[in-house]
């Protein structure tokens, strides 16, 4: 250090006394301000006095300022006069003494004790901070000012500030966190954690991170195993893991979403730090973190002290029995002597305590000043800070030492204990996801961690001042010592950050803002997106032809979008009505129970037809119902959206019936066929009979019995043929039920036959015999087959005999197909009955995801309506059926039809 740039102070005696303190307290030059005639100016603290005007001011309750003005000012009273001048002639005789002073605050005393010595390289002014180095502490109210001097508590007030600021900084950030010991049980948690996990820490302490009744689920909503929970695998490989989301299921039910950062902790007794967001809402908790219990224990007050003398000739020592007490030992088991004693210091520390003894011997050093450990009885160490100041002859040779040894072991494991704390602290905040640093009054940064520098720059400022121009919240903290909170994008990367400023303090009680900058880009992202999606929607639902309303679990309408609103004009919707005016069946009946009130309770997706009268007219209204479930599926809401149906209802009644023309035309030519056999036959009948009677005059009563018998005969076929088409076209249906497939099978069979022949189609069956029936309709299921039979004899219209398949033996069949055939197949599975219909035309070319579409069809222009297989396919679908397209064996087309056995 530079020697002090004032000159020494001028105003009597007790102006030099308090100058002579100041500058024992001071760690560099005075201010020449300082102390002028005899005032002192210590508002605001000089740098160099901060240090002890902190521990003044902690110790009388009072500002720093405050407290350094009060002691200088008494300086110069007794007994603080005497003191200081008996320290100062010490100091003028190169003896540094510790010296006790009292500081009277209204009705009350407060001792403080000073201890100095000698600074390396300082020089011999009195009054320059540079000659020595001093330390203030405050003493306990029992310590009397005539009991021999102890070993300050420095380290552990300081361990115990830095602990409690350490606490604090915890319990302010916006994060969970929960630190666990090696065996994964929780020892520590904040009251984030406890908020989150929905728990007290007196329940969560104590807990192990296997326990059972955590349940987690993954994003996709499927259960989370134990042993991929973040935790347990930190735990297992000791690997750092970043980023995992998960649900937390908590007892009510609710799920909350964290993100979860986990990092081992490299210290003795520690497990890992579990930190977590909520990001349930995409966006950080806004409170204060808070412990419910204190870290650790307050710092032990200091030890014993125990005297000692060392005749250097002869090896003999007085050692006081409080010095062999403090190792573990009583007095009569170590001896007096310098051997002995030697023994008993750790073998680390011995060539360097040698070396200092001899320094202080050889007269390098004014006194004998030296820390070291020693070996206790039970194996342990203690510090010892070995004090002692040498004995010469006339001739200068040294002839004994006499000192003290101060138990420190308290000392130096606070000193321990506060590395640890900072190292853990440092190694804490280097490891969030987050970026954290320390601001002061001058906008220096007093601390940043590894994040910051990773983000930004090693010399980079608060982000605040690359953001704002004249006014920054940071800043403002200052003055309104209040949390800010405020967004940042940062220019280079476009990451925007959420900031939080909060008032905290210096060890020396001078101002500094905590901010914590928490990287919310990418939520923010997807609020925007949210917010546009949101956007879209509603105008998708604004411009939509229907009525869209949502119900609430009290079956009131608490959305409505334009449409139908324009359709229910007199209903106010902003004040929420009940469900039921949207049903004309309902809203005049007080007593009605709305269809939404069925569907909430039924908890399933329905559909209803209403007529209703509009501006128009009476229009149908189809209503459809779409519940909204929580995640434990309950229903917390309905979608009711409402559809004007009339034209097109009234477009499927003519599509049914030009359907039924359609089938008519087909069944027609069938029944030609049919008819036209036993027509023929009554033709051949009759003309025979006529002959019979121009070639005999007289007829045999018998002969026109058996003539008639074939003529009625014939004409009862003809009865059946019109009987089973009226009942086609009619659609006679009886409604579903059981129906023996091959013989509804054989009879439609019956119908198209002839075509099939007068086609030059063979047909081929294959029906399994103890076929079980199937749940259908059995005019439906005639109908279905007449259609895929027509279908099948169309396709080979197209088909020449010398462009067909050569005859092929199926793998299912002994029969020889030929050239153009249909083959019908029924058989029966574990749970369907199986009907299929197989050709060898040309196949559907690749179009057999359009095959059931209305108005699709292969045909030439004029040659069909492409409503046949649509309409084949509603058929079978009221049956819960299946129907299929695709290629048969032979290269043309199969229609498979999955049936379910009737019950």
């Amino acid at each position: 250090m530079n020697k002090a740039s004032t000159a020494p102070f001028r105003a009597g005696r007790p102006g030099q006394l308090a100058q002579f303190l100041a500058a024992d307290l001071a760690d560099s030059a005075l201010p020449a301000a300082f102390l002028q005639d005899g005032v002192v100016n210590a508002s605001p603290v000089p740098d160099c006095l901060r240090y002890a005007a902190g521990v003044l001011g902690a110790a009388l309750g009072c500002a720093p300022d405050a407290g350094l003005k009060a002691l200088l000012e008494q300086a110069g009273q007794e007994p603080n006069a005497g003191t200081i001048a008996t320290a100062l002639e010490k100091r003028s005789a190169g003896i540094h003494a510790p010296y006790r002073l009292v500081v009277e605050t209204g009705h009350d005393a407060v001792w403080f004790m000073i201890h100095t010595r000698p600074a390396f390289g300082g020089g011999t002014d009195l009054y320059d901070p540079a000659s020595a180095i001093a330390v203030i502490e405050p003493l306990d109210p029992d310590q009397a000012p005539d009991q021999p001097a102890q070993q300050p508590k420095a380290s552990g007030r300081n361990l115990a500030v830095l602990r409690e600021k350490h606490r604090v900084l915890y319990d302010i950030l916006p994060i969970g966190l929960t630190i666990t010991d090696e065996d994964g049980i929780i020892i520590e948690v904040n009251s984030v954690s406890e908020k989150v996990l929905a728990h007290p820490a007196e329940a969560l302490i104590g807990k192990s991170v296997y326990d059972d009744s955590w349940q987690m689920i993954r994003p996709d909503g499927s259960p989370l195993p134990p042993d991929e929970y973040a935790c347990v695998r930190a735990l297992r490989t000791g690997e750092t893991l970043l980023g995992q989301e998960v649900g937390i299921i908590r007892e009510n039910g609710e799920v909350i979403w964290l993100s979860i950062y986990v990092a081992p902790i490299d210290l003795e007794g520690y497990g890992i730090a579990i930190i977590y967001v909520d990001v349930t809402k995409s966006r950080i908790i806004e409170n204060n973190l808070r412990k419910r219990e204190h870290r650790y224990r307050m710092a032990v007050e200091a030890g014993h002290i125990g005297v000692w003398e060392w005749e250097l000739n002869t090896g003999n020592m007085y050692l006081d029995p409080n010095l062999k007490h403090m190792l573990g030992y009583e007095d009569w088991e170590i001896e007096s002597n310098i051997d002995d004693w030697s023994q008993h210091v750790h073998a680390a520390d011995q060539n360097a305590l040698q070396e200092s003894i001899q320094q202080h011997l050889s007269g390098q050093t004014p006194y004998f000043d030296f820390e070291h450990r020693m070996l206790h009885k039970n194996g342990s160490q203690v510090w010892v800070l070995a004090r002692g100041v040498a004995s010469f002859d006339a001739d200068g040779n040294p002839v004994s030492m006499t000192g003290t040894d101060l138990d420190i072991t308290d000392r130096k494991l606070a000193e321990e204990a506060l590395e640890v704390e900072r190292k853990r602290l440092f190694s804490l905040l280097d490891r969030l996801p987050a970026f954290v640093c320390l601001i002061a009054t001058d906008r220096t940064l007093r601390f940043k961690n590894r994040y910051f520098v990773e983000q930004f720059s090693e010399d980079a400022g608060p982000p605040c001042t690359t953001a704002c121009a004249a006014s920054c919240p940071t800043f403002e903290v200052f003055d309104t010592r209040s949390l800010a909170v405020w967004e940042w994008t940062s220019e280079r990367t476009g990451q925007v950050f959420q900031i939080y400023d909060y008032p905290f303090e210096d060890v020396d009680g001078s101002p500094l803002v905590l901010e914590l900058g928490i990287d919310v880009t990418v939520s923010r992202r997807a609020q925007d997106a949210l917010q546009a999606s949101e956007q879209r929607y509603r105008s998708i639902t604004d411009n939509l032809a229907m009525g869209i309303a949502m119900v609430d679990e009290n079956y009131r309408v608490v959305a409505a979008n334009p449409k139908l609103r324009e359709w229910y004009s007199h209903v106010d919707f902003d004040s929420p009505p009940p469900c039921k005016v949207l049903f004309p069946s309902c809203a005049e009946d007080t007593h009605c129970k709305s269809p939404c009130t069925r569907v909430l309770a039924e908890r399933m997706e329905t559909e209803i037809l209403e007529d209703m009268t509009l501006a128009g007219g009476t229009r149908t209204m189809r209503f459809n119902f779409y519940p909204v479930r929580r995640n434990d599926g309950s229903i917390r809401s309905l979608i009711v959206m409402i559809e004007d149906v009339t034209d097109r209802l009234r477009d499927q009644a003519r599509l049914q019936r030009a359907q039924k023309l359609e089938a008519m035309g087909t069944l027609a030519g069938g029944i030609a066929h049919e008819i036209n056999q036993p027509l023929n036959a009554l033709r051949l009948y009759v003309s025979g009979l006529d002959m019979v009677i121009d070639q005999q005059e007289i007829i045999s009563r018998e002969l026109v019995k058996e003539r008639l018998g074939l003529i009625m005969n014939e004409c009862r076929k003809i009865s059946d043929i019109i009987v089973h088409m009226r009942s086609l076209v009619r659609q006679e249906t009886r409604g579903l039920g059981s129906v023996d497939l091959n013989h509804a099978l054989e009879s439609a069979l019956s119908l198209v036959t002839a075509q099939l022949r007068s086609h030059d189609i063979t047909l081929r069956l294959n029906l399994q015999s103890d076929l079980p029936k199937v749940h259908a309709n059995p005019v439906q299921v005639e109908q279905v087959v007449i259609n895929l039979v027509v279908n099948a004899m169309n396709a080979l219209e197209s088909v020449t005999p010398a462009a067909s398949k050569r005859p092929v033996k199926p793998a299912s069949s002994d029969m020889e197909l030929p050239e153009k055939f249909v083959y019908i197949r029924t058989e029966s599975e574990s749970d369907h009955v199986i009907l299929s219909v197989h050709d060898n035309g040309p196949g559907f070319k690749g179009m057999e995801d359009r095959l059931f579409d209305p108005f699709f069809t292969t045909k030439d222009p004029g040659k069909g309506m492409g409503l046949g297989l649509s309409i084949v396919h509603t058929m079978v679908r009221s049956w819960d059926a299946e129907i299929s397209a695709g290629q048969s064996p032979w290269g043309g087309a199969t229609f498979t039809v999955r049936m379910r056995p009737a019950e």
